[in-house]
């Protein structure tokens, strides 16, 4: 049996597979699993869509970003949009 497969770099691998968002003593945690800096920006709003904290802005890659405002606010969607690609993918926190 032989399988073929495209060859796939850096830019072709889904975001939801480099970035990584989850509850760590009752808090939203973003951990930027690949090393190079990458433009990000990230929103986070509740169940209705009302914005919970101003927008982040910024370069992350190899990092993790703990969002302390947050803390046990219990169902929270967190948008990340990479600003140069803009590549977005949203991440549902429930409690």
């Amino acid at each position: 049996m032989v399988i073929v497969q495209d060859a796939v770099g850096t830019e072709d691998i889904p975001m939801d597979q480099t970035v990584d968002v989850f509850l760590q003593g009752g808090m939203p945690v973003i951990r930027f699993r690949h090393d190079d800096k990458r433009e990000y920006s990230i929103q986070a709003h509740n169940l209705l869509g009302q914005q919970l904290i101003a927008p982040i802005t910024g370069s992350f890659g190899g990092e993790t970003l703990p969002l302390e405002l947050l803390h046990m606010v219990p169902a929270t969607m967190i948008t990340l949009n990479n600003t140069v690609t803009g590549e977005s993918h949203t991440f549902k926190i429930l409690r």
